[in-house]
């Protein structure tokens, strides 16, 4: 059972059925009780007007100075019976017995066979030779209707009870948890940018816990924050010892064609090892819409494209936004858009599209000599060793490879079909 709120509904409708069960069962066995207590007062009386009625005639047989008159005892086989007994012999029975008696000790049996409750009495009277055995029953049938009668109310109120104690107690799961789909989705607002951070809890189970997140999201950031700082410095100061070999190596001759290659590279790089850290701690909720990037990624790579007479379109469908930083998307665009404009024979498209809920995809063709299977496997099972790329489509895939892995996402190379090299970016996308 993974539901929450359909755990606390059973367990606490469970325990309240059994309550319910339990307290209904006690009750019903004190109605069942107080009936049957009515009956037998009512026999009990019987009893005592037959012990008061009861007298010697002039030759000392037991006779009966008003037999009871109340209408039960004259319908027949009514299980309404009262009787006499004196050494064995009934010597006086109610009319509803009609021919038939209740044996010589009382215990007799109802003429028709049903069941019967009874209560005896012994009695001794002026002028008995000695004492009477007074019998009076009453049908168990009819005591049993009675307390069928009592119960039903009784059953009634309970299923109504239990009804409402269940749906209160639904109800209560319900409302009592909502606050923390309500977190949940705030939570979800976080991530997409919609919140800087989560609103103050309403209630203060939540506080702390709405608290840790908040810190949670607080460092998380600060991480992000410091760790682009970092790469930011370290480039900085990496570039001007960069330089000056530059520099040095254009006064010398001999090597220094194959040398300034070598710098070049080494810039190219460390640069894309900083990337790589800056990547590293991607920030929850960051959002970029990739219109404007590709754009600006268009515009900067125009002259190097006309220098080349290589034109860039531009075709991006909707709205497209990134679920990360622009400087990310910035980076894996232009890595492989510069890659392009050096390969491509003539026409270099950028785009950018929905893919499916949650992705975008973006594409990078050329019209260029592509790549063959082989070769786009091998450069992009290289991102984590980039000691051995020259000048070419190397680097520029892994920087791109890299940064769309830290994002969750993926680059495939595949074959324009006009020819050349298609790169595709499967990166997660965020609600316009």
């Amino acid at each position: 059972m993974r539901s929450l709120r359909l755990r606390l509904a059973v367990l606490a409708g469970a325990f309240a059925l059994v309550g319910l069960a339990v307290g209904g069962a006690w009750v019903a066995g004190g109605l069942r009780e107080a009936v049957t207590a009515r009956f037998d007062a009512e026999l009990r009386s019987v009893l005592v007007a037959l012990a008061a009625d009861i007298e010697a005639d002039a030759a000392g047989a037991p006779v009966l100075a008003r037999p009871p008159a109340d209408p039960k005892f004259f319908r027949p086989l009514s299980g309404w019976y009262w009787a006499v007994i004196v050494e064995g012999e009934t010597v006086a029975a109610a009319p509803s017995l009609g021919y038939d008696d209740l044996g010589p000790d009382g215990e007799g049996a109802d003429p028709r066979g049903a069941a019967l409750r009874r209560l005896m009495r012994e009695v001794t009277a002026p002028g008995l030779d000695g004492p009477a055995l007074l019998v009076a029953t009453a049908p168990q049938a009819e005591i049993a209707a009675a307390v069928e009668a009592a119960l039903a109310p009784l059953r009634a109120v309970l299923g109504v009870l239990a009804l409402g104690l269940v749906g209160a107690i639904a109800a209560q799961a319900w409302l009592g948890l909502a606050p923390l789909g309500r977190l949940a989705a705030d939570i979800g607002r976080v991530r997409d940018g919609k919140l800087d951070r989560l609103p103050p809890a309403r209630h203060a189970e939540l506080g702390p816990v709405v608290a840790e997140i908040n810190d949670l999201v607080a460092d998380n950031r600060a991480l992000v924050a410091r760790a682009r700082r970092d790469a930011e410095d370290l480039s900085h100061a990496l570039k001007t010892p960069l330089s000056v070999i530059a520099n040095a190596l254009d006064r010398d001759a001999p090597q220094a064609e194959a040398a300034r290659k070598a710098a070049r590279l080494m810039d190219r790089l460390i640069r894309h090892r900083l990337r790589r850290a800056g990547a590293a701690g991607v920030a929850h909720g960051a959002r970029a819409p990739l219109d404007p990037v590709i754009a600006d990624i268009a515009l900067v790579l125009a002259p190097q494209a006309r220098a080349r007479g290589v034109e860039i379109a531009v075709e991006v469908a909707g709205a497209p936004v990134f679920a990360g930083a622009a400087e990310d998307a910035a980076e894996m665009i232009g890595a492989l858009a510069e890659n392009a404009v050096r390969w491509a024979r003539g026409r270099v498209v950028l785009g950018a599209r929905l893919a499916e809920p949650g992705w975008l995809a973006v594409s990078i063709t050329d019209d260029g000599p592509g790549m063959t299977a082989a070769a786009a496997a091998e450069a992009l099972a290289r991102g984590a060793r980039l000691d051995g790329v020259g000048e070419g489509h190397g680097l520029g895939l892994a920087i791109a490879a890299g940064l769309a892995e830290a994002h969750g996402g993926t680059l495939t190379l595949d074959t324009h079909r006009g020819g050349g090299l298609a790169a595709t970016l499967r990166l997660p996308a965020r609600a316009a």
